[in-house]
Parts: C-alpha cells; sequence; structure tokens
C-alpha cells in the first residue's frame, strides 16, 4: 500500500522554501547596504571623536592659558584631530566615495564649560546615495541627525 501523504510534504517543503526566499529577497537589500553602512560608522566615529575634543576641552583648569586648544579641522575626504599639540595631528580618511561638508567653517573647537558655542553646525557626510548629519546645536550637545 502506497502512502498518499508522500506529495502533501513535498508541497508544504516548497511553500516553506517560497516564503523563506520571498522574506529573505525583501531583507537583502538593507543587511547588505555597505553604502550606507560605510556613511553612517563615517558619521558616528565623526560624533565619538567631536566628543572627545569637547572631553579634552572640558578637562583644562580654568586658570590655565593654554595657547593650544584641542580641535578638528574638517577636510572634504578626511578629518584632523588635534589634541595635545600642533605637531602630531592624527589623520582618519573617509572612506572611499565618502564625502563631508560643514556649514560653519572648517575649525571645530569647544570652550571650557563656561560659554556656550556660538553658533549650531551640521555636518554632511555623504555618499552617492546616502547622507548622514551630525550636529552640534548651542549648548555643545553632539548628535546624528536625520
Amino acid at each position: 500500500m502506497r502512502n498518499s501523504s508522500a506529495g502533501f510534504v513535498s508541497i508544504e517543503l516548497l511553500a516553506a522554501l517560497l516564503i523563506i526566499m520571498l522574506s529573505f529577497s525583501l531583507l537583502l537589500p538593507k543587511i547588505l547596504s555597505p553604502e550606507k553602512t560605510r556613511v553612517d560608522f563615517a558619521a558616528q566615529y565623526l560624533v565619538s571623536n567631536l566628543r572627545l575634543i569637547q572631553q579634552k576641552s572640558f578637562m583644562q583648569p580654568h586658570e590655565t592659558k593654554n595657547p593650544f586648544n584641542s580641535h578638528i579641522i574638517i577636510n572634504s575626504q578626511s578629518y584632523e584631530i588635534y589634541m595635545t599639540s600642533p605637531n602630531q595631528p592624527i589623520i582618519v580618511k573617509l572612506p572611499d566615495g565618502v564625502t563631508m561638508l560643514s556649514n560653519r567653517g572648517h575649525v571645530f573647537s569647544f570652550n571650557r564649560g563656561d560659554n556656550y558655542t556660538a553658533t549650531t553646525a551640521t555636518i554632511t557626510i555623504t555618499s552617492k546615495n546616502h547622507t548622514a548629519k551630525v550636529i552640534i546645536n548651542s549648548y555643545g550637545r553632539i548628535r546624528m541627525g536625520d
């Protein structure tokens, strides 16, 4: 006697594989978007470095007259981090195809906490199809924006 449910099992198996393939094809572009990942990583790394410069500036005593202030210089393909001396910058290069543009000059430094930053700034990091923004508000808050 033959088992009549053998054909039904293969149809179930094909239906399950079809559902898995369909869901994977819908999620694949979101998972494997290296361009968006590169832009977001560059923006998050810039936020981290800006916060480091801000922390270094806030750690200086008020009485110290340091002629050199920690700052970051923004270029289109990289940025330079000056923390302790003007002779040894740390240069961070952006990934290929990613550029950076600021609406408020190219040098970013922070006060020691006794004065607010003069104006807000937005640094736009772009690639061919994706954009991320790093926003510094007048109180010194640094965040990624839309």
